[in-house]
């Protein structure tokens, strides 16, 4: 291995490790943005009267679905930010040590 190929290899080795946090919110977010949204639509259908009841997870969603997508977008939001700020740093030390 060439010291071109080792320099190449240990740049994609480092990761910011904020890119997780950023991944896992943003999934959790989309999965209960989808579920809040189907609770909407299901509230708003009169053939689907009293069968939000039945599904614990739209009963959790709507008394506390719309502060729990708050909380995750601040999360995303804070997250994301973190990781675009830090990710010189990330960079230049990913830089330093592969010298």
């Amino acid at each position: 291995m060439t010291s071109e190929e080792s320099s190449r290899n240990a740049k994609k080795k480092a990761v910011n490790p904020l890119y997780p946090v950023v991944v896992l919110s943003g999934i959790a977010f989309t999965l209960t943005a989808c579920a809040y949204g189907i609770l909407m639509v299901r509230t708003q259908d009169p053939r689907s009267a009293g069968t939000v009841a039945a599904s614990p997870l739209l009963v959790f969603l709507d008394k506390n679905g719309f502060l729990l997508l708050m909380v995750e977008l601040a999360i995303l939001t804070l997250a994301s930010v973190a990781a675009m700020v830090t990710d010189d740093y990330w960079t230049a030390r990913r830089d330093a040590s592969s010298k």
